[in-house]
């Protein structure tokens, strides 16, 4: 194991995110009101990643919340010779579907703690980016309107502000990136690009930079640590930087 970082494209990060939400693609119409049994599998996300697969034994399942045009998704691994219950059937769990909103959800009795708890890699460093970005999209599963959340962030490997650099965002003028509007908190990272390190005692450190206009138009540092032998992280999101415009979902 090494201290030293491997680092990855916003490409490739982009690309996995596509390939994952084309795999578990959801109807967005049509679903009942409340909780129901998801009629999208979401262990076909485990077809999207190289370095990442299910723990003998267990698939993934999920619920579909709907209120109105807003929605998100529970996910669980399951033992895959144990039916998945009707919500109905299971007690419940406060869970943050996204940032300070918290919903009721069911818990199967059978379910794994996390649904991550059912998910093993080859303990290379990008089988623990690929669980980062496969935690994300997850946790997001069944999000509809207001229920989205990650789904807005975009992943970065330059600086935005360097001439010359492809923009990411919906302002087409480039305003968006003028350095002048906008305020740092903290310092301005000198490398952009998605990274892991692997721990030599076991686990890794993953860290990315995105970009969202979601409410502001804002930068974040995103961290993950993972412990040996889990590929469930710690996540923290940073903000360094914020800047002009932004919008509601």
């Amino acid at each position: 194991m090494t201290n030293t970082p491997e680092h990855f494209s916003a490409e490739m990060v982009t690309k996995l995110r596509e390939r994952l939400r084309d795999a578990i693609e959801w109807p967005s119409r049509g679903l009942p009101e409340g909780v129901s049994i998801s009629p999208s599998d979401p262990t076909k996300a485990l077809l999207c990643v190289e370095c990442l697969h299910m723990m003998p034994g267990f698939v993934l399942c999920g619920y579909q919340f709907v209120a109105g045009a807003n929605g998100n998704g529970f996910v669980f691994a399951m033992p895959e010779d144990v039916p998945f219950p009707d919500p109905s059937e299971c007690p419940r769990q406060e869970v943050e579907a996204v940032p300070g909103v918290f919903l009721d959800s069911p818990k199967p009795p059978q379910a794994l703690e996390h649904f991550m708890d059912g998910i093993e890699g080859d303990g290379t460093a990008q089988s623990y980016l690929e669980a980062s970005i496969l935690f994300r999209e997850l946790t997001e599963f069944g999000a509809i309107w207001h229920g989205c959340e990650w789904s807005t962030h975009a992943v970065l490997d330059t600086d935005p502000f360097d001439q010359g650099t492809p923009q990411t965002g919906r302002h087409e003028d480039g305003a968006l990136w003028d350095p002048v509007k906008w305020q740092w908190h903290g310092r301005r990272p000198s490398d952009w690009r998605p990274s892991v390190i692997l721990r030599e005692n076991g686990g890794a450190d993953v860290q990315f930079i995105t970009s969202s206009e979601l409410g502001s138009s804002t930068i974040y540092r995103h961290r993950d640590r993972f412990v040996r032998g889990s590929l469930r992280p710690k996540t923290t999101q940073r903000t360094l930087a914020v800047g002009p415009g932004g919008y509601v979902s």
